[in-house]
């Protein structure tokens, strides 16, 4: 299908349609990429500690180092991504080569190294620190790659819902499948008695190698079939309007703490693990909760329609309240019903899969508000900022639980781990998350720009481009006109108290 137009009555802007074969492509590539972060985010802490035998406190250490060079990586990746400027576009000639070395980086995050000592722990952190770098060249282009499929916000929206799919399956999907592939290969190749959690742990990482290598068609068929789609007036971005971003990005600042403070559920799914080994006593009950959760996605029908008749910022702090309330009954019954608790982390999966979509679309539409305060598209550095973040909330999640582990005398080599670490795991991954769900909303109440103010921006840049039209047609009127129309909508934003 190729790409369709139609005018948009409202500002005489041609609108571009993306095609079926745009959104399950992109679809595709989010779903192979994320397959690769969800794994280490759910897995690498047990992987260092119950297989390569590195303590949890020193596995903490190695993802809050990573994330100190992030800080200082990801801007650099960023500023390269905007910097290119190249025929072949943007931000998908970027996706054509990373893709392969996500898994590369993935395998050799996973490699069950026979090391000990200081050595062990320094290949353990510099093969996660180097797929971290590779991560970033490759999420950066792909959420940024959401602006420049359509001009038109609607298409983008649901270009970045479509997406925002492929990511939430690509997170649940791990627990789903890392369990079977793991135990399969534990029990038929190594030679573990039975499919239970010593299969499991002996066949971890060769899981996960198998999967990783699975998700590279998916990311390449992602590249394939995509478009950019760029206005000709977009001038190549220089290292000072990068530094323009970062500097009035202040929306942008506020979605991204809401985002980092998404932590406490990183937390959770990085011990989720450990609670259905220890707890309730079986890893299957994992991929019984992800089999369940994955009905949620029949639900995303709704999103389009809650985002029509609500802001986005109620609709986020309704899930706050929500995920709070139905976490309450643990508070009552513990963990020693394994019904219920069954049901509500499945309920709980549906809730965030429900709005999943909130924060990359929020981020999306910060794009436009930093060209308006800037004068330049800087996609890769406004989303670098979610790369950023969303890496710092997993290594932050990662780290914790390293140090919660290890704070409540978890030993890896017990053949059964006492009550008060058991209780320690259930109160860290299922209870702590409602702390963070009050700081989100209070966070939430910073927010600013909202739909009503992204719709004027949104105008006054179509303005910006028409305007550009009309002087490379030399007709000085048509310009000038659209100059006062430009004026016009900067007043109506201004009255609208955003700065």
């Amino acid at each position: 299908m190729e790409l369709v137009e139609e005018a948009r009555e409202e500002t005489n802007v041609v609108v571009q349609k993306i095609s079926a074969k745009e959104l399950v492509a992109y679809f595709c590539y989010g779903f192979g990429q994320v397959l690769n972060y969800a794994m280490v985010g759910t897995y690498l802490t047990i992987f260092y500690t119950d297989y390569l035998k590195i303590s949890a406190s020193i596995a903490g250490v190695i993802f809050l180092i990573a994330r100190v060079w992030d800080a200082i990586n990801d801007p650099m990746m960023a500023a390269l991504i905007d910097y290119t400027n190249s025929p072949k576009g943007k931000f998908r000639i970027w996706m054509k080569w990373i893709s392969i070395f996500i898994v590369l980086t993935t395998i050799v995050t996973f490699i069950p190294w026979n090391l000990k000592g200081s050595v062990l722990v320094a290949v353990a952190g510099i093969s996660y620190i180097l797929w971290g770098m590779v991560y970033t060249i490759s999420d950066v282009p792909f959420w940024s790659l959401s602006t420049v499929m359509s001009n038109d916000a609607q298409e983008r929206s649901k270009a970045v819902t479509v997406a925002n799919t492929g990511v939430s399956l690509g997170f649940l999907f791990p627990p789903l499948v890392v369990p079977l592939f793991s135990k399969f290969i534990g029990h038929n190749f190594l030679g573990v008695n039975g499919f239970g959690n010593e299969a499991f742990m002996a066949g971890l990482p060769y899981g996960i190698m198998a999967i990783a290598l699975l998700t590279f068609p998916l990311m390449l068929f992602g590249y394939l079939g995509t478009k950019e789609r760029r206005h000709a007036s977009v001038e190549k971005v220089k290292i000072k309007d990068m530094l323009n971003t970062v500097r009035t990005a202040r929306p942008l600042f506020v979605i991204c703490s809401i985002f980092i403070s998404n932590v406490f559920w990183d937390l959770q799914n990085a011990l989720l693990t450990y609670f259905f080994i220890v707890n309730l006593g079986n890893i299957d009950y994992q991929s019984t909760v992800t089999f369940f959760s994955l009905f949620a996605y029949g639900m995303l029908v709704l999103y389009p329609v809650l985002t029509r008749r609500f802001k986005k910022k109620r609709i986020l702090q309704a899930q706050l309240i929500l995920d709070t309330l139905i976490r309450l009954p643990l508070l009552f019954f513990g963990y020693s019903n394994v019904t219920v608790v069954l049901a509500v982390i499945v309920a709980l999966n549906f809730l965030q899969t429900l709005t999943s979509a909130l924060i990359p679309n929020m981020i999306g539409e910060c794009v436009e508000y930093c060209e308006y305060k800037t004068g330049k598209r800087t996609e890769g550095i406004v989303f670098s900022f979610q790369t950023f973040s969303g890496k710092l909330k997993t290594a932050i999640a990662l780290g914790v639980s390293g140090f919660a582990l290890t704070l409540i005398n978890y030993n890896p080599s017990a053949a059964q781990q006492t009550t008060a670490v058991a209780n320690g795991i259930f109160f860290v991954s299922l209870l702590l998350p409602i702390l963070g769900n009050i700081i989100k909303f209070i966070f939430s109440l910073f927010i600013r720009y909202t739909e009503d103010e992204y719709r004027l921006v949104v105008r006054y840049l179509d303005k910006k481009y028409q305007k550009a039209d009309a002087l490379e047609a030399e007709d000085t009127l048509l310009a000038q006109n659209l100059e006062n129309q430009m004026t016009q909508l900067q007043n109506e934003i201004t009255q609208t108290g955003l700065k």
